[in-house]
């Protein structure tokens, strides 16, 4: 309680000096959004109540010609907010912003309504005994400014220094989270591999550390057959591999290798066989990693190899199946982070 008391204070202060150089706005427009991540914040409504509660009354109507615009996005593991006031001509008049970890949405959206209330209502006695002891010294400055003519306005960014002291507390949540270990998971189709195109399953575990990441993986995939004169020649693939990678948020470019077993049998022949060959390919793959919840992400990802050493299915002497020198696979999966 200490520390959150704390930062509220820090918080409210830093704002009610934004304020004082902004300009309140008694009524005001709400633009709320949202961005990829952060869905499961509060909605708009609960914004507009919270600011309500804190003022006393519902400040925003949809015909006021002054605007407050409220966001929400997500880095990795971390909410930022940004609340700006934008004037009557379009002009951004001041600019807040407000982080906190993955899993305090609710903090977060209730000391972004405390910004916004100030902001709207500076002198409004209501929004809270703590905030109007961290109102007292601040507006000060502003007679002095009023009476000076507008354009001065703009050149008090005195606050400039003061967001390094709100955003300061949260650094210490960054370092955890540029290690993580992952696990994953995925559906392959797998074309060039067998002589058919087949499905299967992948497995992988591995870890990131900033941008960077390296996974080993399995896949299974499923039997592919084609004709081979009276009867039929049908192959199925284990393999395991490596993949260190290079990551874009949302993008991921990896290189990829893989070494397995190739399984061939003949099925219809007078004699019948199994065959086993090695199978071993490298290539490139290209994905994103879309955040679903806090700890998993939905992969999508394709890749492209090259075959390393030629297989050749032959029955009898003839060649039936060749391996091609390309291949591909489609994976579709989730990955969980950890911690």
């Amino acid at each position: 309680m200490g520390g959150s008391s704390t930062r509220a204070f820090a918080v409210a202060f830093a704002v009610c000096s934004w304020c004082a150089h902004a300009f309140g706005f008694p009524t005001s427009r709400l633009t709320y959004a949202r961005g990829t991540g952060a869905e499961a914040c509060p909605e708009e409504p609960i914004v507009r109540q919270a600011v309500a509660a804190r003022l006393g009354y519902d400040p925003f109507f949809a015909a006021a010609d002054k605007t407050i615009v409220a966001r929400i996005l997500r880095n990795r593991d971390e909410l930022r907010a940004t609340v700006e006031l934008v004037d009557d001509r379009g002009m951004v008049r001041g600019v807040r912003e407000v982080k906190a970890p993955a899993g305090q949405c609710g903090e977060l959206v209730a000391t972004m309504a405390l910004a916004i209330s100030i902001a709207i209502d500076p002198t409004n006695p209501g929004i809270g005994g703590d905030t109007a002891k961290a109102r007292a010294e601040p507006p000060r400055p502003t007679p002095a400014a009023l009476e000076t003519r507008p354009p001065p306005r703009p050149h008090p960014p005195a606050p400039a220094p003061e967001p390094p002291e709100v955003d300061a507390p949260e650094k210490p949540d960054q370092p955890p989270s540029s290690f993580e270990l992952r696990v994953g998971g995925a559906v392959i189709g797998a074309v060039a591999t067998a002589p058919a195109a087949t499905l299967g399953l992948g497995l992988s575990a591995g870890f990131r550390s900033g941008i960077w990441s390296l996974a080993g993986e399995a896949r299974s995939e499923l039997p592919g057959s084609t004709e081979a004169g009276a009867g039929r020649v049908r192959t199925s693939l284990w393999a395991g591999g490596i993949a260190p990678c290079i990551h874009f948020d949302p993008l991921l470019v990896c290189a990829t290798t893989w070494v397995g077993s190739l399984r061939a049998q003949g099925v219809g022949f007078v004699t019948s066989y199994i065959h086993h060959a090695l199978y071993a390919a490298a290539g490139l793959r290209l994905g994103m990693e879309i955040p679903l919840f806090a700890r998993l992400s939905f992969r999508p990802e394709l890749d492209v190899l090259t075959t390393l050493f030629p297989v050749d299915l032959k029955v009898d002497g003839e060649s039936h199946w060749a391996a091609p020198p390309f291949s591909a696979l489609l994976r579709v999966g989730i990955v969980a982070r950890f911690p």
